[in-house]
């Protein structure tokens, strides 16, 4: 269900990536022509019109808030080694880098 939301005024306020939706296979109509312009676009980062799908954009701080998290576990073990782990970041992966054993999950 979609949900959207207006101010006193009438403007969107649930304007936000977690209403996007990523468009997939089915959102390409039947009819889809394509035409280059005759000029290069000089706006932007090195030209570019896009700046990426939100959604695969925020994916990335999930990776990084699970680093974050193995290199805090390891840190209050004592372990203050460098540590990086590209994506895909398993839970088991994590559980393994964090170097978290039983003794340590403890209730105080």
């Amino acid at each position: 269900a979609r949900v959207t939301k207006f101010n006193d005024k009438g403007e969107l306020i649930t304007r936000n990536p977690w209403n996007y939706k990523l468009p997939d296979s089915l959102s390409i109509p039947v009819n889809f022509n394509v035409h280059f312009l005759d000029k290069k676009f000089s706006e932007g980062i090195l030209g570019s019109k896009a700046s990426g799908e939100p959604s695969v954009l925020l994916s990335c701080g999930v990776l990084f808030a699970i680093q974050n998290a193995v290199r805090a576990a390891r840190s209050d073990g004592g372990d203050d080694e460098p540590f990086t782990r590209g994506a895909p970041f398993t839970v088991e992966e994590a559980t393994l880098d964090s170097k978290v054993g039983p003794d340590n999950l403890t209730l105080d």
